[in-house]
């Protein structure tokens, strides 16, 4: 098992217990999946990066949707997951484990400080044109929920952020989880894209402020550059107006206010971003 895979499912370990304390965020998740999902058995929900699936309260999302696809590289976290919400044996839910979303993982974890930036680069180059992950057909709603900040800090651990190709990677990856998202989703479906934007870590005054109050401290904390690099929500939104293969797609785009994630050993700020597609 290369060491990328193994960071994986040291996290997923971490807050396999963690139901209780991602209470709140999964309220807030669960809500937008359900605001965002069409009623009926013929409707499908896919998840990527589902992990130990803390993040959705599964019944309730079963009460809306017909199929639920859950995708991680943890296998043995889905499977725990499900068991976790009493819904192991459900025929309704469809686990894809063992799936690198990036096809890349060998070769990123090969990657390394000293790594020449030609190296990098042809590396940043194929990956927005590979599409690791394809089901059978294409869902109405396919949402990636916190996933991409763990892409993007894969380039941090492969190259560091000191090398001159790490932007360029970081940017590769986001782009590359972006189309993936777009090429699950039917005509007129939606995505949901959930990341974090900074931790407790640099912003402790986040554990205090009162919500009414988070998103003008966000707005600060993001205009003092304290955010995780590669997550700035505008950035986000400007990546997806200006791809090339989405933009000709995207119907309506739009961000909720930011809300807190207690995570084990720190806090975060979270945002949703919401697309819809028209084809």
């Amino acid at each position: 098992m290369d060491t990328l895979s193994e960071e994986q499912f040291r996290r997923n370990e971490l807050s396999r217990s963690a139901w209780d304390l991602y209470q709140p965020h999964r309220e807030r998740v669960t809500q937008l999946l359900l605001q965002m999902a069409p009623a009926g058995k013929s409707s499908e929900l896919c998840i990527l990066g589902a992990g130990n699936c803390n993040d959705v309260d599964l019944n309730r999302l079963l009460e809306v949707v017909g199929r639920i696809h859950l995708v991680d590289l943890d296998a043995n976290s889905l499977r725990g997951g499900l068991a976790a919400q009493q819904l192991g044996d459900d025929s309704h839910i469809e686990l894809h484990g063992d799936v690198d979303l990036t096809g890349t993982f060998t070769e990123l974890a090969q990657l390394s400080p000293s790594s020449t930036i030609e190296t990098v680069a042809d590396l940043a180059t194929r990956l927005p044109q590979l599409t690791p992950f394809e089901l059978p057909g294409r869902c109405d709603v396919v949402a990636s929920i916190g996933l991409l900040s763990q892409l993007v800090e894969l380039a941090a651990k492969c190259v560091g952020t000191a090398h001159a190709g790490f932007l360029r990677l970081t940017q590769a990856l986001r782009t590359q989880h972006f189309r993936q998202l777009f090429e699950l989703t039917k005509a007129g479906g939606q995505v949901l894209l959930i990341s974090e934007i900074v931790s407790s870590d640099t912003a402790p005054e986040i554990l205090s402020v009162p919500e009414s109050q988070l998103a003008a401290l966000t707005t600060r904390l993001i205009n003092a550059n304290n955010f995780f690099s590669g997550l700035n929500p505008g950035i986000l939104l400007q990546s997806l107006q200006t791809d090339e293969r989405i933009a000709p797609q995207l119907q309506s785009l739009q961000i909720a206010d930011p809300w807190l994630w207690p995570f084990v050993a720190r806090t975060y700020v979270c945002c949703a971003i919401m697309a819809r597609s028209n084809g």
